[in-house]
């Protein structure tokens, strides 16, 4: 296998070679208090999708993700998706992560108090959606992939 490939993104910790760096500034963000969002970005072919795989389930694995209360979703977006619709998308994988909550009480809270409250726009439920999470002590972490 070619570790080089920018057509098939790595899985495997092992495989990824001299990322180290970028691995340890992940492990520093995700393990602030005050984090809510993380960006990673670069050309296409860059390794974006391995690193995040990788950390993913190193996460997992680890059972890391669950100390933290970090919710990881990963899901393509396709590119036929324009504005509203995106936010619809977006919404769905908040909507599978809030069922990786293991508290029964903390998940059912969450939602009857989405079900109940009325957003003026898709961005804003969003918006509101992943704050409310926040406030619940969990962060969503979306890898979002093209």
């Amino acid at each position: 296998m070619n570790p080089f490939s920018t057509n098939t993104p790595v899985s495997d910790l092992r495989d990824l070679i001299g990322r180290e760096n970028y691995i340890s500034m992940i492990e520093a963000e995700t393990t602030r208090r005050r984090t809510t969002h993380l960006a990673i970005f670069g050309v296409k072919g860059s390794g974006k999708t391995s690193l995040l795989n990788t950390y993913f389930d190193f996460m997992k694995i680890q059972e890391l993700s669950r100390d933290r209360k970090l919710l990881f979703v990963n899901t393509p977006l396709p590119k036929h998706l324009k504005g509203d619709r995106i936010y619809q998308y977006l919404l769905d994988a908040v909507k599978d992560a809030i069922e990786l909550i293991a508290d029964a009480q903390i998940k059912d809270m969450i939602k009857q108090r989405i079900a109940d409250t009325h957003y003026e726009t898709l961005e804003r439920r969003l918006r509101s959606e992943l704050l409310l999470v926040k406030q619940c002590r969990y962060n969503v972490v979306l890898l979002i992939d093209d």
